[in-house]
């Protein structure tokens, strides 16, 4: 029996079998190579890629928390 594809919907994101878009964005054309792991972190929590300063800012947080 074959199975049924049923398309994944968020709103954080949504996939279909040639697409995954997070918060707007596609996964692999607009965040893969873009956004580091804070970023992407950042953007999955306020749905926004960071300024710079606040890129900075959670990227330090991120690191202090790893090193406890």
């Amino acid at each position: 029996m074959a199975r049924r594809h049923i398309p994944l919907h968020s709103k954080m994101g949504w996939s279909s079998p040639d697409r995954i878009t997070v918060c707007g964005l596609d996964l692999s054309s607009e965040i893969l190579g873009k956004l580091n792991l804070g970023d992407f972190a950042f953007l999955e929590i306020k749905g926004r890629v960071p300024m710079p300063g606040e890129s900075l800012l959670f990227n330090a947080m991120l690191a202090t928390l790893v090193e406890h």
